[in-house]
């Protein structure tokens, strides 16, 4: 065993080879051992990247065993500078950026607490979701990056956050961000805590503008998931009660700008009715209206549908989508059509003609119903019922969400609405103006109140989750 050791740490192979021709068994006795310095611990700590690659073909275990300091060979070479070792390590197994050494510790924990962003970006690029991995005190990679200054890792971090483009990217954008650690700080927290306005702009958006345009871009985060809006929660408090615009009024430090717009926009979040990161039970003891309930089940019925009936369903909503706007560019009876033997260019005839008693002068304008008034309001009401009813079914059960599909079913509505109207033989300023732009908005309502309900239910999973996985990294 001395032997072996010492074979290790000068990184002679040939005398590797020599301790197993006495002891063939001599690395399985090592492996069987729970806290053991093995002969990778020695090399990674020397540097010895051919002697380590080969001690990891014979033995992949030793790689996530542990020292009696709790260090596994990965983190030897990391506090020793060897990189080059790290790199072939991690080219071999790229698990070993989330093997967790003494209090939790990973690979990437430490070199975000180095500042090393080559590592950094090799790391997340093998392993992307190392990036979820916490310490024993609850800490993010974020939350150790701040914490030894390391500012130009945590902007690179929150960078690669929003880049992020595997499965549940956007999922973990906003969990990352606003995850609390064992002091309940969030790196909001720390941020302002450590007067850094040039990150607080990298959280909450461009400062530089009104309160009130990072307000309507908030608001249209919403409703348009293109539209990117506040990751961070502001209404987050730590453990002394303190929100990050609490600490901000409290340093005093920062730019009166920058305190204005986050003041504003904790207050615009404060004011929503959606739960929050510490009110959760209370929002579901909350009583919820009639209507709530109804886009709730509409809400349910459409995620529980079976594929085969989701589409079913949405070729019925197709056809009735376009017999429906069809009905309204040719109505029953057609349109008025222009009367060719009016148009001249003889501007003595045109004048002629003007003076005339021409029953033309009398004509409904080409181009529009040739029904009745009453009788074309009837057929608009119901084709419009059957147009708006279909295009909100397509929205809600479409499998992408109902903003998945709006930009083209917003259009569609629209141009809908417009020919009704210029097909209308009413006249403007008839009662039809007032009726397509109602069965508008009943449209855009049912459409945004549905997808605030898929939003406040989706937030709801997601902070009991979130509970339950810190409740499991507790007891672990």
């Amino acid at each position: 065993m001395e032997r072996l050791m010492e074979a290790s740490r000068a990184g002679n192979i040939d005398g590797l080879y020599a301790a197993i021709r006495e002891n063939a068994n001599i690395l399985a006795q090592i492996d069987a051992v729970p806290f053991v310095d093995t002969p990778l611990h020695a090399a990674a700590s020397a540097g010895h990247i051919q002697y380590a690659m080969e001690i990891m073909r014979l033995m992949p275990s030793f790689a996530t065993k542990s020292d009696q300091d709790g260090f596994c060979p990965i983190h030897l070479a990391l506090r020793s500078g060897h990189i080059q070792l790290v790199i072939r390590l991690v080219e071999r197994d790229t698990d070993l950026v989330r093997l967790k050494g003494r209090e939790a510790i990973t690979p990437l924990h430490y070199v975000a607490e180095q500042g090393n962003l080559d590592l950094l970006a090799r790391f997340l690029l093998v392993c992307p979701k190392s990036i979820e991995d916490v310490t024993i005190r609850n800490e993010t990679v974020l939350h150790i990056a701040l914490r030894n200054n390391m500012f130009e890792a945590f902007e690179f971090l929150v960078g690669r956050l929003h880049w992020d483009c595997h499965e549940e990217g956007r999922y973990w954008e906003k969990r990352i961000l606003n995850w609390k650690d064992e002091t309940g700080n969030t790196v909001l927290h720390i941020v302002t805590s450590k007067n850094q306005p040039q990150v607080v702009r990298l959280l909450i958006g461009d400062v530089r503008c009104f309160p009130s345009f990072l307000i309507i871009r908030e608001i249209l985060s919403n409703f348009f998931p293109f539209i990117c809006g506040i990751e961070v929660d502001l209404k987050i408090k730590n453990s002394e009660g303190l929100t990050a615009v609490d600490i901000l009024q409290e340093e005093g430090q920062l730019d009166i700008g920058l305190f204005e717009a986050t003041r504003a926009l904790a207050k615009f979040n404060g004011l929503s009715d959606g739960p929050d990161a510490t009110g959760v039970v209370d929002y579901l003891r909350r009583e919820i209206l009639s209507c709530r309930k109804w886009y709730i089940g509409v809400y349910r019925d459409n995620v529980l549908m079976p594929d085969g009936n989701r589409n079913a369903v949405l070729v019925v909503a197709v056809l009735i989508t376009t017999a429906t706007y069809q009905a309204v560019l040719s109505p029953p009876g057609g349109l008025w059509q222009a009367d060719p033997t009016l148009i001249s260019s003889d501007s003595s005839h045109i004048n002629a003609t003007a003076n005339s008693t021409n029953i033309h002068k009398l004509e409904p304008m080409p181009g529009t119903s040739v029904l009745e008034c009453n009788d074309w309001t009837g057929f608009s009401i119901l084709n419009s019922w059957a147009f708006y009813t279909a295009i909100l079914k397509i929205n809600n059960i479409f499998p992408g969400g109902p903003y998945s599909i709006l930009p083209l079913t917003l259009p569609l509505v629209l141009c809908y609405t417009l020919s009704m109207i210029f097909t209308s033989p009413c006249g403007v300023g008839n009662l039809l103006w007032l009726i397509a732009p109602a069965t508008s908005v009943v449209y855009f309502k049912c459409i945004f109140e549905g997808g605030l309900i898929r939003r406040k239910l989706t937030t709801v999973k997601r902070l009991l989750l979130n509970t339950q996985h810190q409740t499991m990294q507790n007891e672990t």
